[in-house]
């Protein structure tokens, strides 16, 4: 999964840390600096959140989408095609 657009329908765990991945090098951040950032968020915890450890703390990984500048938006399934369409018009990117 590419961080090329302002936005992402993520479904798992894994594409979910991917995009944090991506996110964190794009800012050209280490995992240890995002760590150092953040008290809360150890580099273990960082690689697991990566790794798409389906078990990882989803407060942590809260925390730390929010530290790599991402807001994390939650969508009834049924609204997801509209939204998606309306960011596609608004702005010309396409989704994955």
């Amino acid at each position: 999964m590419k961080a090329s657009h302002q936005y992402q329908v993520v479904t798992s765990s894994k594409e979910f840390g991917e995009a944090i991945r991506a996110q964190r090098k794009a800012k050209g951040l280490t995992q240890h600096e995002i760590a150092h950032m953040s008290p809360h968020i150890a580099s273990r915890c960082l690689s697991e959140i990566e790794r798409g450890k389906p078990t990882a703390q989803i407060g942590k990984a809260l925390v730390l989408a929010h530290d790599v500048n991402f807001d994390v938006l939650l969508l009834d399934t049924r609204l997801t095609p509209k939204v998606l369409r309306a960011l596609q018009s608004s702005d010309g990117d396409s989704v994955e």
